[in-house]
């Protein structure tokens, strides 16, 4: 599997990070935030994509991503700054490093810089999270195409004790959790070992993030 990087570029484009050529520009509806929000918010995009992407062959061509989005950031904060790249990382450095909180005397004694990543090896159980499942890809089909005719756990395959999980009431907007993921996949019941079922209702399974299961284009909004 290989990041659709064209795709992506299309979509930071769209939300006005890089021009027409791919070239990083600023982010002018950002330039009224604090210079630590706007550092922020582009090292959650970082973030974001690095974690929904970690699996895949070609996680380097993530770099090319990030150096857009570093240089957009660096580019938002001249414009806020009114000065030039130059100046601004003679500053600040690459990293885009600001204040974020002083004390009562004004002395900064908190900083943040971007997200910026250092290793890109390649990592196949890099969605493995405590005891819960560790390829939520193979458990998203799962839990689209599989049908209680069938009757084996979703989440480890087993025919054993299968049980159905029922969701009584999922409305937008509400559910948590689980029943979260459910909601994002239009599925109301689903079958599950006793003992995969059980660590449902004792929350183990709650630490999913719906960018694993959905679209992808939601990271930015």
């Amino acid at each position: 599997m290989r990041i659709p990087i064209e795709d992506v570029l299309k979509r930071i484009r769209e939300k006005g990070f890089i021009d027409g050529n791919n070239q990083p520009q600023a982010k002018t509806a950002w330039i009224h935030k604090e210079e630590w929000e706007i550092v922020e918010a582009y090292s959650a995009i970082m973030r974001g994509y690095r974690n929904y992407y970690s699996f895949v062959d070609n996680p380097r061509r993530l770099a090319y991503l990030e150096f857009l989005l570093q240089y957009s950031c660096a580019k938002t904060l001249c414009r806020k700054r009114q000065c030039s790249l130059r100046k601004l990382f003679q500053r600040i450095g690459l990293k885009c490093k600001v204040p974020k909180k002083k004390n009562e005397d004004g002395e900064v004694i908190k900083y943040t810089e971007l997200a910026l990543n250092t290793n890109w090896t390649v990592d196949r159980l890099d969605f493995k999270d405590g005891d819960g499942p560790t390829d939520l890809i193979h458990l998203g089909i799962n839990l689209r195409t599989r049908t209680k005719l069938e009757e084996k756990c979703v989440f480890c395959d087993s025919g054993d004790n299968v049980e159905m999980h029922h969701v009584k009431h999922i409305r937008k907007g509400k559910a948590k959790g689980f029943t979260q993921v459910l909601q994002a996949i239009n599925r109301k019941q689903i079958p599950a070992c006793r003992d995969c079922h059980n660590k449902i209702h004792q929350g183990k399974y709650d630490g999913f993030s719906l960018k694993d299961l959905a679209n992808p284009k939601v990271a930015l909004r």
